[in-house]
């Protein structure tokens, strides 16, 4: 008979763990959205890899998170747009979904907030349960259209 022994949490672990359960009813999102969400918490409780699975040997998660375990989210009051990287180019300063600046009109391109796709039903089929971040970009009519959140 084979035992599975559950990995000890680790308190940053359950903080992310208890974080998300207090969060839920304010995280945007359609059922599609909520079940992909679902999975990530899932993989977070069966916890997180450590240094000893070899594709994760110099990342450890379980150390960083408890530098700073679950920050608190507080929409931001002000975001400081940086100088264009490029000349010409433009700048969407965004920081917490909240954009004090008025954005440039930027010819074939559309900035929406991710709260609005989260539950409109578009972006549940992109999202990676093992991704750090929400990336979805697609393809509609030969256009791209992307989405990206950090």
């Amino acid at each position: 008979m084979n035992m599975h022994a559950q990995p000890q949490r680790t308190p940053a672990e359950t903080a992310l763990i208890d974080a998300f359960g207090e969060r839920l009813s304010l995280l945007p999102g359609d059922g599609a959205v909520m079940m992909k969400r679902d999975d990530a918490i899932e993989a977070i409780k069966r916890g997180l890899p450590s240094r000893r699975v070899e594709s994760w040997h110099y990342t450890d998660l379980r150390r960083l998170l408890n530098l700073n375990p679950v920050p608190d989210f507080e929409p931001a009051a002000t975001a400081k747009a940086m100088a264009p990287v490029l000349e010409g180019s433009a700048v969407l300063p965004v920081l917490n979904g909240a954009s004090t600046a008025k954005l440039p009109a930027v010819e074939g391109v559309t900035v929406q907030r991710l709260s609005e796709k989260l539950t409109d039903g578009s972006v549940a089929s992109g999202l990676d349960p093992y991704g750090a971040k929400a990336t979805i970009v697609e393809r509609q009519s030969g256009e791209g259209i992307g989405l990206v959140s950090s």
